[in-house]
């Protein structure tokens, strides 16, 4: 009767997982678009810099409002960007898409996490000991590898 249940069990496990895996591609897809949108919105952003800063001196900005050449709200954010100087293009953007973007992307972790989680559970303790056994062995492997790494860095010095 238990291995009945177990077997149920471990098919919960695997549709769960395979639940998981389908919002995880449509999660991925999302992530995507809006990497694409923010990316877009940072093109924008550096070319509005470079015309801003393409100003000598805030005199220039006004200037150029008084010859009809920018708006008003454009003559105000120009002058506050311009006063703030050039450390405010090295500042990220933040925005409403950036923060959806942060948020998808711990769901994304979280996601990957459960899918490993309840493949990882749907094994028998034999082959979950096999694969424990085989990612100790990766990480080993690894660190060795990172420790000849760190052995030829310092020979080239």
């Amino acid at each position: 009767m238990s291995s009945i249940y177990d077997m149920s069990e471990k098919n919960g496990l695997i549709l769960h997982a395979d639940g998981c895996e389908i919002l995880l591609k449509e999660c991925e897809r999302i992530r995507t678009m809006f990497i694409r949108k923010i990316a877009k919105q940072e093109e924008k952003r550096q070319k509005e810099f470079s015309e801003i800063f393409s100003y000598r001196n805030v005199e220039e900005i006004c200037d150029a409002y008084g010859y009809g050449y920018i708006t008003d709200e454009q003559r105000r954010k120009y002058t506050e960007l311009f006063e703030k100087g050039k450390e405010v293009l090295n500042e990220p953007l933040v925005n409403r898409d950036t923060a959806v973007l942060n948020v998808l992307q711990r769901f994304i972790k979280q996601l990957e996490f459960e899918i490993r989680q309840d493949r990882f559970d749907a094994l028998s303790p034999e082959e979950q000991a096999e694969e424990i056994r085989r990612s100790e062995e990766s990480m080993k492997a690894w660190k060795e590898y990172k420790k000849e790494i760190k052995k030829k860095l310092k020979m080239e010095d």
